[in-house]
């Protein structure tokens, strides 16, 4: 197979795996925790005295995923999966926590994908001063 291939193999692989994180998270957030309360998202803890909802952990391997798309399949691809996403939060969300639940993952995602695509100071020609050695690249 040739690299072109492999890469949208891999790509469409990102893809499904970025839209089962929604479902797991949302799962998770109700289900797996070293706390649940009835009707509130079960937590664990992430820090010394500091908790948070489950589902942080599915959350950030769907980061990783969406950007995995973004380079295999393109921009467009990652903003489709952004859209899918949403709409499986909102789908899949308790009925109180929806709106909620699918702007935290709109928002989140849109960001990291505008970082990600934010123009560094090396590639838009900008000068630094000759004593700020951190903008400079070899090659």
């Amino acid at each position: 197979m040739s690299t072109a291939v492999n890469s949208k193999t891999e790509g469409w692989l990102f893809l499904a795996g970025f839209v089962a994180c929604i479902p797991a998270a949302n799962w998770m957030v109700g289900h797996v925790g070293t706390t649940c309360v009835p009707d509130w998202p079960c937590i664990i803890p992430v820090a010394p005295g500091l908790s948070a909802p489950s589902a942080v952990l599915i959350v950030g391997l769907a980061l990783v995923l969406r950007d995995l798309v973004q380079r295999r399949l393109g921009k467009s691809w990652a903003l489709i999966a952004i859209g899918l996403g949403t709409l499986l939060s909102a789908i899949l969300s308790p009925p109180a926590l929806v709106v909620a639940s699918a702007a935290a993952f709109l928002l989140s995602e849109l960001t990291d994908f505008a970082i990600l695509h934010a123009p560094s100071a090396a590639a838009s020609g900008a000068r630094c001063p000759a004593q700020q050695p951190c903008c400079h690249r070899s090659g």
